[in-house]
């Protein structure tokens, strides 16, 4: 990072050490600067989410799912989350359709 601090890969494993520390709003700042300096893509949409649903942050994890899955409809990772993210907040019934 020292060398590149707007290189995604090194931002996408700072935010996976953050997220393990429960530094989780630094773990967001991480991928969100991975995605300005990239781009977003389902994979980083459905990192940010689950830093977020460890946060409790659910409402915004679900957005940032949302988002994943309008690129990649059938992305396995962006419904299972999803429907984790439903069951959470006790919607069983959307978490099954999901």
């Amino acid at each position: 990072l020292a060398l590149e601090p707007d290189e995604p890969n090194a931002l996408v494993k700072l935010a996976e050490v953050r997220r393990s520390l429960d530094m989780l709003d630094e773990a967001v700042e991480a991928i969100d600067k991975a995605m300005a300096s990239y781009q977003e893509t389902p994979p980083l949409l459905i990192q940010k989410a689950r830093i977020l649903m460890h946060a409790s942050r659910i409402d915004e994890a679900l957005i940032e799912t949302e988002k994943a899955l309008q690129m990649a409809p059938h992305d396995i990772w962006a419904l299972l989350t999803k429907s984790e993210l439903l069951l959470t907040v006790n919607r069983k019934e959307e978490a099954l359709a999901a």
